[in-house]
């Protein structure tokens, strides 16, 4: 499912609190979205629109926005970033995101699996637009002949991102 700021209809009709930290659960329990098999993205569609908008308490500007997703596009990330918001990608398979959005239904927690190269490579892309990352920590991608290795492949463009 992709989340458009444009989609900002459950925060001025009091469904979502701006000041707590937007996730993909929080965004299922207000009705933004309703199944996200793979994840959330958030779109930069209507960024023009965010800052003049009105709250229910007649309030003209919204907090700073805290954005939990998937996956981000640059305009996005700017445009939450320039109203002193965050984005943060985390890395999460499908068994991980139905546990973070359906948490009563698991009676052990699954474990936080490490990204498969192609998922690191999007990662790290997200985090040069300027978004934060959160993924378990790979030993392979730490050492810096791997990363040499990486940036080789990358500036080759033989990974497209």
């Amino acid at each position: 499912r992709q989340m458009c700021i444009r989609d900002k209809y459950c925060i001025y009709k009091g469904k979502l609190d701006p000041k707590q930290t937007i996730t993909i659960r929080s965004l299922i329990e207000c009705g933004a979205i309703s199944n996200p098999k793979y994840g959330v993205e958030l779109l930069g569609r209507g960024s023009d629109l965010l800052p003049r908008a009105v709250m229910p308490d007649g309030v003209t500007k919204i907090p700073p926005l805290k954005i939990e997703v998937t996956k981000a596009t640059q305009n996005a990330i700017t445009s939450i970033k320039n109203l002193g918001g965050s984005v943060t990608c985390i890395y999460r398979t499908k068994l991980t995101l139905r546990h973070h959005v359906r948490p009563h239904k698991f009676d052990i927690p699954p474990n936080d699996p490490q990204p498969p190269p192609y998922e690191l490579l999007k990662l790290e892309a997200f985090r040069a637009k300027g978004a934060e990352v959160q993924y378990t920590p790979v030993a392979w991608y730490e050492d810096e002949e791997n990363k040499a290795k990486i940036k080789e492949i990358q500036d080759l463009s033989l990974i497209h991102i």
